[in-house]
């Protein structure tokens, strides 16, 4: 009908849906969320993100065009380590990449965050032979995770830490790398870097 507003609905990569009887409604549509038990699950069978999007459009024309943009439910991450400020009798190599505290409920149409009890604690682990991650970095995928402001009081980014009750569901890379120096230390040392859409 004309001058009715219609919320639109779309879910790409994810198979055919329209089986399921969330999808006769907009709260059964709004209730839907993909799972991510390993990081395999991140991508379907043909190596593709999932996708979805919505959009409320005011239908008043015949062969109206919509626009409705589609957002994966992962988001990317380049990792890169600049090892130019290094002093010259230093040198460090990569051992272990690992992903923490993964969530692993992504709502396709509304703001997702880990709990309790849908945290993937361990959820990947890469093993380091080649220097990509000096040159054009490591890029990995991540699911939603939005727990909120938590870095009020804490500006500069070396205190960026989750506070009490937080550090077993935010998501962190951690970077194990082997040290050595001939005036300062040799041996390993562990970076961790929780992750967060602030400019700091």
């Amino acid at each position: 009908m004309y001058g009715t507003v219609y919320s639109i609905y779309a879910i790409a990569n994810c198979g055919d849906m329209t089986g399921l009887d969330e999808c006769t409604s907009k709260t059964g549509l709004e209730s839907l969320y993909q799972e991510y038990a390993n990081y395999s699950a991140l991508f379907n069978e043909n190596n593709c993100l999932h996708l979805s999007g919505k959009v409320e459009v005011l239908v008043d024309q015949e062969n109206q065009d919509i626009m409705l943009p589609l957002k994966r439910l992962v988001s990317k991450l380049t990792l890169k380590i600049d090892k130019s400020k290094l002093d010259s009798d230093v040198s460090m190599s990569i051992h272990t990449v690992r992903i923490y505290n993964s969530n692993t409920k992504v709502h396709y149409f509304q703001d997702s965050k880990a709990e309790s009890d849908n945290t993937y604690y361990y959820f990947r682990l890469l093993r380091y032979t080649t220097s990509d991650i000096f040159t054009t970095g490591e890029v990995f995928y991540l699911p939603e995770n939005l727990q909120g402001d938590l870095l009020t009081t804490s500006p500069s980014e070396i205190y960026h830490r989750p506070p009490d009750g937080y550090s077993n569901i935010c998501t962190f890379v951690e970077v194990q790398v082997i040290y050595q120096s001939s005036t300062i230390y040799n041996g390993g040392l562990c970076y961790k870097f929780f992750l967060h859409d602030g400019i700091n």
